[in-house]
């Protein structure tokens, strides 16, 4: 796991620091605030696992959550999953689906099948390009990065990594 503080003033990077001390699977990596773009590719440069998955501060996981989507990935030999998520206000005991992320956009004749990008040529816009609903393979990044410079950067890297998948595996499950 790696954990990128983008320069936060709270005790964030304190309290990864004790998680980092504990378990030496965690890497901590601190930065002076630069934006999201710039986190994301500082994570990327250190990474070194077979998947990747990026998660925000706002963001939650069931606690299987990322051990489920391994297996599938691997099941699957899939490039990406893309899987729904669910978001929260203030309490996440108290978590909505939101309309963009019930991904009703996707064909039911993709829903729980492999795909590739030509075959969701015609769905393409209209799909979530979002972070937190993504699983990539690490591989297939490459050299693709984050726009530092722009809001929005996860949908830019999601369609220059969607481009390139050709095992595209369509959850269709809340699994966040």
């Amino acid at each position: 796991m790696i954990c990128v503080d983008d320069g936060l003033e709270d005790n964030t990077l304190k309290l990864l620091r004790e998680f980092e001390s504990k378990d030496d699977r965690i890497a901590v990596i601190a930065l002076e605030h630069n934006g999201v773009g710039t986190a994301r590719n500082a994570g990327l440069d250190a990474a070194t696992g077979e998947y990747i998955y990026f998660m925000d501060s706002d963001d939650i996981l069931d606690t299987n959550a990322l051990t489920e989507l391994y297996d599938i990935a691997k099941e699957k030999e899939t490039d990406m999953i893309i899987f729904k998520s669910q978001s929260f206000n203030q309490d996440p005991s108290q978590p909505f689906v939101e309309e963009y992320n019930e991904m009703e956009q996707i064909p039911s004749s993709f829903k729980n099948k492999l795909f590739s990008f030509k075959d969701m040529l015609e769905h393409f816009t209209s799909l979530d390009v979002t972070m937190p609903t993504k699983f990539f393979k690490y591989d297939l990044i490459g050299d693709i990065r984050f726009d530092e410079d722009v809001i929005f950067e996860d949908n830019l890297f999601t369609i220059d990594y969607f481009f390139n998948a050709n095992r595209i595996y369509f959850y269709d499950k809340v699994v966040s």
